[in-house]
């Protein structure tokens, strides 16, 4: 019975390397692939916490991803210090990169003399004589080091991150780059691939695009929201600068008809009547300028990433104000400028 499992487990590591082997050769043959890899962590998943030491014992709790090489190729991450090992002695060679703020936050200025290990094993390998070896608690150098990136939501900010790098093996997803436009023709290769390997239509799959537009899928609903009371309030506010306005400039017509008898044109009625709701317009805008950016300010305080709030902005703003007051205020405008004199005298 033993025998026969053996031969079963060794039955099935054979598949599964001849499914690994094909899935490979049509990967490497599509020209519309720029790169893959094998991967448990993608670039937003698979992270873990670690705690690491520096050389002076200093602890600090930070993301661990364990990527291959291939991984700071695919994503494009930058690299500052050092080079991307490519080349392991054995499957327990792993080295360690830091990013830009796991340097700072381990005290180090420079690459050279960076060293770092784990509080608790990383990995467990056999030896030779077949004892498990914990491996990662002995103090490594650190081979690169490479720029910040946002390994979740922005306001999360940046993370110090540490990654284990190793050999690629044979586990995990596969994570592929597509040339630009060519999305359509890798995802009839891949259906066709697991047809082939795995005689099944199901075909499970994510784009990163995806998984980053729904990270913001809430902030999304909340802008949303704000814009949707954004427009009521100025509804609001045009109806009852609307209902102002007509009260007030039926209360004038009596000084329009006199002004016009008196030999008054349409230019000066004009800049007559909107002189006044110039002047609220100005001093309203004078007061909301302080005050909205005294309240972005308390409002945004404890946003690790916030929007630029230039003088621009405000302009912006006024003349936004300026066009849904004057179209609001214009109609009326327009109508008293051109009433009859006679008529409004004799009914008053």
């Amino acid at each position: 019975n033993n025998n026969h499992l053996v031969r079963e487990e060794e039955a099935d590591r054979n598949k599964r390397a001849a499914r690994y082997s094909y899935i490979k050769q049509q990967l490497n043959e599509c020209p519309y692939i720029e790169m893959w890899m094998n991967s448990h962590p993608s670039i937003l998943r698979g992270s873990s916490f670690c705690t690491l030491l520096n050389d002076k014992d200093t602890r600090q709790n930070m993301l661990t991803l364990f990527p291959s090489p291939n991984f700071f190729h695919l994503y494009d991450l930058k690299v500052l210090e050092g080079e991307i090992p490519q080349k392991f002695e054995s499957w327990s060679d792993y080295k360690i990169i830091l990013n830009k703020a796991a340097m700072k936050a381990m005290g180090y200025a420079r690459m050279e003399d960076a060293f770092v290990r784990s509080e608790s094993p990383l990995w467990i390998t056999l030896n030779e004589k077949g004892e498990m070896e914990k491996g990662g608690t002995k103090l490594m150098p650190v081979v690169a080091v490479i720029d910040d990136y946002y390994p979740a939501h922005l306001t999360q900010g940046v993370k110090p991150m540490a990654f284990v790098v190793g050999k690629e093996d044979n586990s995990g997803d596969f994570i592929i780059a597509t040339k630009p436009g060519k999305e359509k023709e890798v995802m009839e290769l891949l259906r066709k691939i697991e047809k082939e390997a795995y005689n099944t239509e199901e075909f499970n799959h994510s784009w990163l695009t995806d998984e980053v537009s729904d990270l913001y899928s809430e902030d999304r609903e909340t802008a949303h929201i704000y814009s949707v009371f954004a427009l009521i309030a100025i509804a609001i506010s045009c109806l009852g600068l609307f209902g102002l306005s007509l009260f007030d400039i039926r209360q004038r017509y009596r000084e329009i008809a006199i002004r016009k008898v008196n030999g008054a044109g349409m230019k000066d009625l004009y800049l007559l009547l909107f002189r006044k709701y110039i002047k609220v317009i100005g001093g309203a805008f004078i007061v909301a300028v302080p005050l909205s950016y005294y309240l972005i300010h308390i409002y945004t305080r404890t946003f690790i990433m916030k929007a630029p709030v230039g003088i621009g902005i405000y302009f912006i703003a006024l003349l936004v104000i300026l066009l849904i007051s004057l179209g609001t205020l214009i109609w009326q405008i327009h109508k008293a400028a051109n009433i009859d004199p006679a008529k409004i005298i004799k009914s008053e």
